[in-house]
């Protein structure tokens, strides 16, 4: 069985001393489909923002979006929803961490809890 892509969010402000924690609790996730979107709201040219890069950049498999301007977290996880291509998404803030079978563990929820006429809620809440 192929499991769904999910999208992770990660936004990012002022934190580039946390979001390396964050990326790699994403990477190494026991779920097999993951697709990981940094966005990073830091104003363009500082320090902040200069840093968040080069921790990305030693990143392959990483999509890095560069707000224009400080839009705030909610915004900047609407900018990631945008960007995304995966049938479910979970925001990450930047500094946090995943437990490394958190995805997996919530799509078997999923899977378990789908037909029922309730809501199931979980933290992969974005079913797109």
């Amino acid at each position: 069985m192929n499991e769904p892509l999910v999208t992770v969010i990660i936004t990012t402000y002022k934190r580039p001393d946390k979001i390396e924690r964050a990326i790699d609790s994403v990477i190494n996730q026991t779920y097999p489909n993951i697709e990981l979107i940094v966005v990073d709201d830091n104003i363009k040219d500082t320090q902040e923002r200069k840093e968040t890069e080069k921790i990305v950049e030693r990143y392959s498999n990483i999509r890095y979006i560069k707000n224009e301007k400080n839009l705030g977290g909610a915004l900047s996880r609407n900018v990631g929803i945008k960007e995304a291509n995966g049938e479910f998404i979970s925001f990450l803030d930047d500094d946090d961490k995943y437990k490394p079978t958190k995805i997996e563990e919530e799509y078997k929820c999923y899977l378990e809890h789908k037909d029922e006429k309730c809501r199931t809620y979980l933290l992969v809440v974005c079913v797109v």
